[in-house]
């Protein structure tokens, strides 16, 4: 049986959904044309929404909105409800959370249906973050706004890019990050842009040699892995991070990004045309998966740096926690239910928790606008037939019961079957997908 892959590894596509961003990020073409041209617009809802049918028709299950920043589109829960009407299984905001410092901002956020939150954090300290974002008071919003989604039970991923002010302050990003506790943290390294056109950025500004730093990017990498934070160099040597190397990963081959151009184009092909390596990188142990550095790069610093490595580390990354008692069919459904659905844009509800119960049935605590609600999933094989079952799948009976009202069987008539509801659609959805309990 084939397992249920998680959400990181379904075929991906990326939509820009606006050119509008609040912050103006040196490494960022998008930073540079705000700053230029006050005429900016969202892309419409109506070709937003045929990119993602066309991608998901051929084959894309989850689907990344970014910009620019998508948070300053009013419309934002819409393009999710899109997504999640077209089919996707999956679907992330890249954001710099700065809309979720506010208490209003961060409910609205966490109402929307959102698998993850990918936040952008550029500095391990306000002075670094606001200098390599370009807005004063950004950092303090950020981190604010982080912390406010991960309170309200979202999950968050940070995606960092390795400028001067990372790199320099780098030990207290590690620190950060250990402190918010993300589900993952990302450490790029600078793309070739029009960020760094002509009266523009300056890019040996930003872009200092990694040589020098890679103890120090090595051990910011191992003190968040050790800590429990998976953290992960993408388009990154290995050789630049010696004793991490199994932090080291790469774009899936299946991600393809919809630019801003309207192009739709495969992402490891189109990194891989803008990376070179050394010659001497034929004999590393990594090559059939390393893509060197960015040309850019190489202009400015050469390929002299990159050593080949004898042998792969047989070291493992942390794996993300996992309670003893679950299993894979669980770990599953937490993948695909343990997020803020949206019933309607009037009724918002999320699924705070799956749960394996001791006689191996599954439970899912809801919340909704009318309370609480747990939903038990019976195997459909072996399922009793008594009390009669609210639905049926495939694979499942569905039962539910309103926990802070079982004993009134008049208030708990006035239960919001919509939370129900939408868990059946969803199961219909995944579930040929789902592996077996015993597997």
């Amino acid at each position: 049986m084939r397992a249920f892959p998680t959400d990181v590894e379904l075929p991906k596509v990326e939509i820009h959904v606006t050119e509008v961003c609040n912050n103006r990020c040196g490494f960022c073409t998008t930073g540079w044309v705000n700053a230029e041209d006050k005429s900016l617009t969202h892309i419409p809802r109506e070709i937003i929404r045929t990119q993602l049918q066309t991608a998901f028709d051929a084959g894309a299950k989850r689907a990344l909105f970014q910009g620019g920043e998508p948070t300053v589109r009013r419309d934002l829960g819409d393009l999710l409800s899109d997504a999640h009407d077209i089919g996707y299984q999956a679907t992330t905001i890249f954001t710099n959370a700065r809309m979720a410092a506010s208490k209003a901002g961060a409910r609205w956020l966490a109402a929307m249906g959102v698998t993850w939150f990918q936040v952008s954090i550029q500095g391990g300290n306000a002075a670094a973050h606001d200098a390599s974002v370009g807005a004063v008071g950004a950092f303090e919003q950020t981190v604010s706004g982080t912390r406010r989604l991960i309170a309200l039970g979202q999950r968050v991923k940070i995606n960092a890019v390795l400028t001067r002010h990372l790199i320099e302050s780098l030990g207290e990003f590690a620190q950060l990050m250990i402190s918010l506790a993300p589900e993952e943290v990302g450490l790029d390294t600078v793309k070739p842009s029009g960020a760094f056109g002509q009266g523009r950025a300056s890019l040996p500004d930003l872009l200092i040699p990694l040589g020098p730093h890679r103890t120090q990017i090595r051990d910011a990498v191992l003190a968040m892995d050790g800590a429990g934070v998976v953290a992960r160099l993408t388009s990154f040597p290995p050789c630049l991070a010696p004793g991490a190397e199994h932090l080291v990963s790469e774009e899936a081959p299946t991600t393809r990004t919809h630019q801003t151009s309207g192009t739709s184009v495969n992402k490891l092909l189109w990194k891989r045309g803008m990376q070179a390596k050394s010659p001497a990188c034929a004999a590393c142990a990594y090559n059939a998966t390393c893509g060197g550095v960015y040309t850019t790069y190489a202009d400015l610093y050469g390929t002299d740096e990159l050593s080949p490595i004898a042998a792969r580390s047989t070291q493992s990354p942390t794996p993300p926690q996992r309670a003893a008692s679950d299993s894979s069919l669980t770990q599953a459904l937490r993948a695909v239910f343990v997020r803020p659905e949206t019933v309607s844009a009037k009724a918002p509800m999320r699924v705070l928790r799956v749960c394996r119960l001791v006689s191996g049935e599954h439970a899912l605590d809801c919340v909704g606008p009318l309370g609480e609600l747990r939903v038990e999933l019976e195997p459909a094989s072996t399922a009793s037939r008594e009390p009669p079952p609210y639905a049926t799948t495939n694979r499942f009976v569905i039962r539910y019961a309103n926990p802070s009202e079982a004993d009134n069987p008049e208030r708990r008539a006035r239960v919001d079957l919509r939370l129900v509801d939408a868990v059946v659609n969803a199961l219909r959805r995944v579930e040929p997908n789902l592996p077996r309990e015993d597997e």
